[in-house]
């Protein structure tokens, strides 16, 4: 039964073996990729000073605000598309638009506006 379990943590194996191994002998910089084991050592060091604790507090309460925003601005948009027919016609195309294109790569573009 052990060895069922090794066999499916063996692609995450490799690729933590390669993580570890291309920044320390220089194929990839250190500056685009850090090893596993530095990324480790600083988050036992931000956890030891208590820094990393505050950073999840503003993450969080970036998230819940970005969220709440969504949520008062959305809902009253989608009431007013499902009211009104001709309010659905000309927003229509716009939230048809959006909804297609990735969170993930509207990421740097929030970076970019946002910081």
């Amino acid at each position: 039964m052990s060895f069922k379990y090794f066999r499916k943590s063996i692609a995450l194996i490799a690729f933590l073996i390669l993580w570890e191994l291309l920044p320390a002998s220089g194929i990839i910089s250190k500056t685009f990729l850090s090893p596993p084991s530095e990324v480790f050592q600083a988050l036992v060091k931000l956890i030891e000073s208590g820094e990393l604790w505050i950073h999840i507090s503003i993450s969080l309460q970036r998230a819940f605000t970005g969220f709440a925003l969504a949520v008062i601005t959305m809902i009253p948009l989608g009431f007013l598309m499902g009211w009104y027919k001709g309010f659905e016609d000309i927003s229509d195309g716009l939230v048809q638009a959006m909804r297609q294109v990735s969170s993930l790569s509207l990421f740097p573009v929030f970076l970019l506006f946002f910081g």
